[in-house]
């Protein structure tokens, strides 16, 4: 085997790891959005209610459910390219990451968020926007800086 194929295929296994966990979430994310508008949108009620004790098990469920699909399609592309950009790094990295993200922002909306039911994966998106700013930070290395000035153009040219 010449080392051009075995960077080849190794290049391919390490893109198959976020291809799988990111397109099976999205699937999900997706398969989720298609039920609750068939039910709907009851779904939904299973979000973050902030301070009330029926909205803590929302924390868990919130970031996989959206308020319809253009909620959910402004989400999908930022989860993907974001949460792949991690992935490559180190999966056990974009695991943390997005645990962390996903319990602090939780958290923070049941504390602070305002009253009604909060859904989407915006909270894990900008966990993963900051920790790729942070990475470069604190690596310092010039892969990391141009992800981060990547990242920063997305943000910048999104039109909110």
């Amino acid at each position: 085997m010449t080392n051009s194929s075995s960077e080849a295929q190794a290049l391919k296994r390490d893109l198959m790891l976020p291809v799988i966990v990111l397109g099976s979430i999205v699937v999900a994310m997706w398969a989720l959005e298609i039920i609750d508008l068939g039910m709907g949108g009851r779904l939904d009620l299973l979000g973050i209610w902030p301070r009330q004790p029926r909205g803590l098990s929302g924390i868990l469920f919130a970031p996989m459910l959206h308020g319809g699909f253009r909620h959910l399609i402004s989400n999908t592309f930022p989860f993907l390219v974001l949460g792949g950009l991690i992935m490559l790094g180190d999966w056990s990295e974009w695991l943390v990451v997005s645990l962390v993200a996903g319990a602090v922002s939780g958290i923070g909306t049941w504390i602070f968020g305002s009253n009604g039911v909060h859904i989407g994966m915006s909270g894990v998106i900008f966990g993963y926007f900051g920790f790729l700013l942070a990475r470069a930070y604190f690596e310092r290395t010039i892969g990391s800086f141009v992800v981060a000035l990547g990242v920063l153009a997305m943000f910048g040219m999104e039109d909110s």
